[in-house]
């Protein structure tokens, strides 16, 4: 058992309405002010003491408490913030402001007792979980990580429920008057949620402890359902996928309906996943994921211009109940609670990448803006998972869910230059379109640190190459510049599910590449590419 700190004085207690934080404009409690008298405090908290509900609030987040000794630390670490008094003890938004206890001596299931844990009459308090802090405290800071550095350093604070409500003053001594045999320090939460990278059963097992409040036992749930998926992935099979309906969303563009012929229990996706789809032609291309998960999901393709290969083939071959295998999921985005604002710029199809993201942030009550370019107005795909607070074909003031929409036909163009320029503080920029779009960002964004932009590259749907040729059982085939090595076995009659090259290539001029193979138990050519 982890030892039990002694009892502690509470020095400050503290409570806050609710007021606008930064330029943004975002509601937040976490500007508290000393409370002298005698305070309330039932099963949702102290009396007049207001919440963000999206983030804090609820029975486990009755009391945010945070170790003062912390303060020190932060005022070295931040030297220009210290010297403007940053740091002080209630800067972080607590409500208990005290000394002694930390996140390595306090666990969950704690039972706090505010003051005479003899008296009958004694408010009592449970530790639930460690706070999980967000953009907000980065915002109140001013400083762009600062959320994750409390993380990092295991100085995060903790929530309590309330067990006994009361009334409860400043100067009164909290005592821990129990705790459960086995129970997870704050400390040891914070490394299985964020820093845990292979033990599973160390993560379930935690997941599983009777008093953990419901939002860490979520944050557990899915680092097991990640590390699990990684494991899994090694060793994945492609699965069946059923198309179940077939919806024009613009001259160009084909939303595609997906079911799983066989369910997972382990559903959820990632936002901005893509999946590998495999088609009846043998084609292999990565497609954003529109919304769903992966039992039933939504995809949108665009036609390629010049396409003579899986957008053709979608556009003009594919049919309801027809079957595509999914490969396997990925995403290339991973969410941070560090960011203040996000702002996207995207073109035509390149809206999929986000939509799920998108409605995500939405849900977190999290501040964003879309601009989103298209050839004409008829050619915005997906609008009704885009944010409807605000549509606008202009640059206006930033709030949560605007929206600007350009049209390309009424020379309407995402002034990019501006929008980069104007960008809030502590704000993040993802871009998916054109090459063009593209190429134009990356310019303006030279300067701009790594995490501060974020691009998602379309796979192209017609690649072009030297042409090679390959021999396959005895006979030789010529794979052209137009013409991908996948689409000339398929050609064959080969079904492939994964290549790998051994050795290195011919040596001398234009390569001749050998195929020695095998089928495997589910009926797929196994084929290993060697060089001589």
């Amino acid at each position: 058992m982890t030892f039990i700190p002694p009892s502690t004085r509470l020095d400050e207690l503290r409570t806050s309405r609710m007021r606008p934080l930064g330029s943004l404009g975002v509601q937040s409690g976490i500007f508290k002010l000393p409370r002298d008298e005698l305070v309330s405090l039932d099963w949702t908290g102290l009396d007049a003491d207001e919440h963000d509900l999206t983030f804090h609030g609820g029975p486990d987040k009755a009391i945010h408490q945070y170790c003062a000794d912390h303060y020190s630390f932060w005022r070295a670490k931040y030297p220009d913030q210290a010297e403007a008094n940053a740091f002080q003890p209630g800067g972080f938004g607590e409500n208990f402001v005290a000394t002694g206890w930390n996140e390595d001596n306090v666990c969950i299931g704690d039972i706090i007792a505010i003051g005479d844990p003899a008296d009958p009459a004694c408010a009592l308090l449970q530790v639930s979980i460690p706070r999980q802090p967000c953009f907000k405290l980065n915002t109140r800071f001013a400083i762009a990580n600062l959320a994750g550095q409390t993380h990092k350093h295991n100085r995060t604070g903790w929530y309590y429920r309330v067990r006994r409500p009361g009334k409860v003053r400043a100067g009164m001594r909290l005592t821990i008057v129990s705790r459960i045999d086995a129970a997870p320090s704050i400390s040891r939460l914070h490394h299985l949620i964020h820093r845990e990278t292979s033990d599973v059963e160390a993560i379930r097992a935690a997941m599983n402890f009777v008093a953990l409040g419901k939002e860490s036992r979520r944050d557990l749930l899915n680092k097991q359902k990640e590390l699990e998926r990684g494991k899994a992935r090694t060793k994945s099979r492609p699965s069946k996928y059923k198309v179940i309906s077939l919806i024009r969303e613009t001259k160009r563009i084909l939303a595609i309906e997906l079911e799983a012929r066989s369910s997972s229990t382990s559903a959820q996706l990632a936002p901005c996943s893509f999946a590998n789809i495999r088609l009846p032609n043998g084609m292999c291309r990565n497609y954003s994921v529109v919304e769903g998960d992966r039992n039933r999901f939504i995809l949108g393709v665009a036609m390629a211009e010049t396409g003579q290969g899986a957008s053709r083939y979608i556009h003009e071959q594919l049919m309801i109940g027809d079957d595509l295998i999914v490969n396997n999921f990925d995403a290339t985005l991973t969410h941070s609670s560090d960011v203040s604002h996000r702002i996207f710029v995207v073109g035509g199809v390149g809206v999929t990448a986000f939509t799920a993201y998108f409605r995500h942030l939405a849900r977190a009550n999290q501040s964003f803006e879309v601009h989103y370019a298209a050839r004409t107005s008829d050619d915005h795909a997906f609008l009704r998972h885009l944010p409807s607070a605000k549509l606008s074909n202009h640059i206006g003031a930033q709030q949560t869910g605007s929206c600007f929409l350009y049209s390309s036909d009424k020379h309407e163009r995402i002034d990019l230059a501006e929008i980069l320029r104007k960008r809030p503080w502590n704000s993040q920029v993802l871009v998916c379109g054109p090459e063009r779009m593209v190429s134009e960002v990356k310019a303006l964004s030279r300067g701009m640190e790594s995490g501060e932009i974020h691009i998602e590259s379309f796979e192209s749907a017609e690649l072009g190459g030297d042409p090679f040729d390959i021999v396959l059982n005895g006979q030789m085939f010529h794979v052209g510049e137009r013409d991908s090595l996948l689409d000339i076995l398929f050609v064959q009659g080969r079904q492939l599910w994964r290549l790998s090259r051994h050795g290195d290539f011919w040596r001398g001029g234009p390569p001749r590449l050998w195929f020695d193979g095998c089928r495997d138990e589910c009926g797929l050519d196994v084929v290993v590419l060697l060089s001589r």
